[in-house]
C-alpha cells in the first residue's frame, strides 16, 4: 500500500510540474576566430559542422597567419544545458553593422568521400527563408534556392592542372542580377544555368552535414570569383586567393557536434 501511495504522489507531482522546467535544450559551443588552415574535419553520418559570421572580431590584421600560428583547440565541442531555449538563434556577438546582402556569392571547399552517391555537400542560409543547397544524388549535383532547382551532370575540362589529390575541389558561383549559377570541380566546369532567387538580409550560416568523409578549406565570398581565382584555389595555390570576406577557414567561427573531429591534414 505505501508503494502505491508513493507512486500516486509522484505522478501527481510530475503532472503539475511545468513542462518548461523539465525540458532541456542543447546547443553547441562556438569556437571563434580560429585559423583552421592545415586542418580538416573528419565526419561520420550524423555529423554537423556550422560556420557563422563572427562579429566579435573585426581585426584588420593579415588574414593569412603564418603556419606557426596556434593550433585550433582540441576541445572545440561542449554542451550547454539550459531550462529554456537560447534567447537568440545565432551564437555570435552582434554589432551595429548590418548583415551583408548576398546578391552574389562564391562558395569553395575541398572534400573526400568514399562513394559520391547521395550526400549533402553544404547548405548556406541567410535569414529564415533563403537557402542555397548543394546535394549529390547518383553522381548528379543538385543546386537549389527554393523553389528553384537545377541539375548539373556534365563537366567540361577547362585546365589540365586542376585539382589537389586526394581532395575534390568544388566551387559554386551565383549572382542575383543575372540569376546565373555555375559549378566548378577541380579542372572542370559546368555549363552556366539560371537559378532564380532573391536578396535576403540576415546572418549567413553555412552547414555541412549528411556527409561521411573529410572537409577542409571552406571559404565564402559575396562576389563571383574570376576563373583565375578559382583555378588557383583548385590547384592548391591557396595563398594567391584572398580569403572569403563572408566566411573564411583562416578566421572561422564554428561549432561541431560529437560525430566530427578536427584533425591535422597529414597529406597534401
Amino acid at each position: 500500500m505505501p508503494v502505491l501511495l508513493y507512486s500516486l504522489i509522484l505522478l501527481l507531482v510530475l503532472a503539475t510540474e511545468p513542462i518548461g522546467a523539465r525540458s532541456t535544450s542543447y546547443r553547441h559551443a562556438v569556437t571563434r576566430n580560429s585559423n583552421l588552415r592545415g586542418w580538416m574535419l573528419t565526419m561520420e553520418h550524423g555529423g554537423k559542422f556550422t560556420m557563422y559570421i563572427d562579429h566579435s572580431s573585426n581585426s584588420t590584421t593579415d588574414p593569412y597567419p603564418s603556419t606557426s600560428s596556434p593550433s585550433p583547440p582540441t576541445t572545440s565541442y561542449s554542451i550547454v544545458t539550459t531550462s529554456s531555449p537560447p534567447t537568440t538563434s545565432y551564437p555570435y556577438v552582434t554589432t551595429s553593422s548590418p548583415p551583408p546582402y548576398l546578391s552574389a556569392l562564391s562558395v569553395c571547399l575541398r572534400y573526400m568521400v568514399e562513394l559520391e552517391d547521395d550526400f549533402t555537400i553544404f547548405s548556406l542560409t541567410q535569414g529564415s527563408s533563403w537557402n542555397l543547397m548543394l546535394q549529390s544524388y547518383s553522381r548528379v549535383d543538385r543546386l537549389s534556392i527554393q523553389p528553384s532547382l537545377k541539375l548539373f551532370s556534365s563537366y567540361k575540362q577547362l585546365y589540365s592542372n586542376g585539382g589537389r589529390p586526394p581532395w575534390t575541389g568544388l566551387c559554386v558561383t551565383w549572382e542575383k542580377k543575372t540569376s546565373v549559377a555555375q559549378l566548378w570541380r577541380d579542372g572542370k566546369v559546368s555549363i552556366r544555368k539560371r537559378l532564380f532567387g532573391w536578396e535576403i538580409t540576415g546572418p549567413p550560416v553555412l552547414n555541412i552535414y549528411r556527409l561521411e568523409g573529410q572537409v577542409t578549406d571552406v571559404e565564402v565570398w559575396n562576389r563571383v570569383l574570376s576563373r583565375d581565382e578559382i583555378r588557383d584555389y583548385m590547384s592548391g595555390y591557396y595563398y594567391n586567393v584572398n580569403p572569403g570576406n563572408v566566411l573564411s577557414w583562416s578566421k572561422a567561427a564554428y561549432s561541431i557536434n560529437k560525430k566530427i573531429i578536427l584533425e591535422k591534414i597529414n597529406y597534401t
